[in-house]
């Protein structure tokens, strides 16, 4: 569930620029020749409706936005990391749509006075930058209203909004938590609310976004295996853990516990820039994906012993571990008794899950192939 916000004022410039005009698809051509890939021709429109999309002049524009979407592994963040690296100026952050909920909550709670978002989003996305943001996809009603919020003050500035997702507008924020959309106005408040910052940001999204959708169903993930990883059979799980952390040069040995949020977490082993875990603790435990950005900021590899998902709660924490994990470019080994591609095969996945698991499921055999 790649998603990517882009919030720019575009300002040409030499550089990424000639004539006037963005040459993205220069520079994506460029970047198919270097790593050995052929031009795919759905990335190519995309590429091209990007570029017209910058190049349009501003006041002749109705979109403040751009919205694209489609099937797992189909390019959108290569494309949303290509558009960033190409726009001018020093300007510019990239951000996991997690990461960005954990910073504006962090702001949200310094701030004092009336609408404190504004000055969020004028610390987040001041003018003339560029703001890019990875995998946003709401799952709850906290999420939901702190990104209508966002928003809603992110369209009223002199801004563009560039949106990247593998989910259409209409799935990207499901009915809350598997609840039908009948049920959830006859339940009272929270799902009341939910409702209605669905609708609110979803209308903003029809009115101000240029919606592209990249076709095709080719998945280059499972073919770009590059990562540092593997994936372990559980029975020679111990002895291939511990060949890897004494061969790699990951500092010296800590103690085998970690400290998160004022809890003590074990650790199987533990070295200055490696952990090794087992699923049970970590996953089927109380964390948030705030914790895992915490304690995985700091190491270069997580081995991850005896994966067994078998609670929806355990899934979704080992998505967020594996989303970390993949933003943040770390290496990943895990062991289970279940072969890969059968990961959450003894769980029954409700269907407004199902694209954000396959998602998961493609990012695991990046990692991990």
């Amino acid at each position: 569930m790649t998603l990517a916000i882009a919030t720019l004022r575009f300002k040409l410039e030499s550089g990424a620029h000639q004539n006037g005009q963005m040459q993205l698809l220069t520079a994506y051509e460029q970047s198919c020749s270097k790593n050995g890939y052929l031009p795919d021709p759905a990335q190519i429109e995309v590429v091209r409706r990007l570029e017209r999309f910058a190049d349009a002049p501003r006041t002749n524009r109705r979109a403040k936005g751009l919205y694209l979407w489609g099937n797992v592994g189909r390019g959108k963040t290569m494309l949303m990391d290509l558009f960033y690296e190409q726009f001018p100026g020093p300007r510019k952050r990239r951000i996991h749509f997690h990461a960005l909920m954990r910073e504006v909550r962090d702001r949200l709670a310094a701030e004092t006075g009336p609408n404190p978002m504004r000055r969020v989003v004028s610390a987040l996305a001041p003018e003339n930058s560029l703001l890019c943001i990875d995998e946003m996809h709401i799952t709850d009603v906290d999420n939901a209203l702190i990104v209508e919020l966002l928003l809603t003050e992110l369209l009223k500035t002199h801004l563009v909004v560039v949106t990247t997702s593998n989910f259409s507008p209409d799935d990207l924020m499901p009915d809350a938590v598997g609840i039908s959309r009948a049920s959830i106005e006859d339940s009272g408040k929270p799902g009341q609310l939910f409702l209605a910052s669905r609708n609110e940001t979803l209308r903003m999204i029809d009115d101000s976004f240029e919606l592209v959708r990249i076709e095709g169903e080719r998945d280059y993930r499972s073919r770009s295996a590059t990562r540092d990883g593997r994936y372990i059979a559980a029975s020679n799980a111990d002895r291939e853990f511990e060949q890897i952390v004494r061969a790699g040069d990951f500092g010296d040995r800590c103690p085998n516990v970690i400290e998160i949020s004022g809890r003590t977490i074990p650790c199987v082993e533990r070295y200055e820039r490696a952990i090794w875990w087992n699923y049970d603790v970590v996953c089927e435990g109380a964390f948030s994906y705030r914790d895992y950005l915490e304690v995985l900021g700091e190491v270069d590899l997580l081995l991850l012993g005896n994966v067994n998902v078998r609670s929806l709660d355990g899934a979704r924490r080992f998505a967020w571990l594996v989303e970390v994990i993949y933003d943040l470019g770390k290496s990943l080994v895990v062991s289970s008794s279940l072969p890969r591609d059968a990961v959450f095969s003894n769980l029954e996945v409700p269907d407004h899950m199902m694209l954000e698991f396959a998602r998961v499921a493609s990012r695991l055999e990046e990692l991990t192939g």
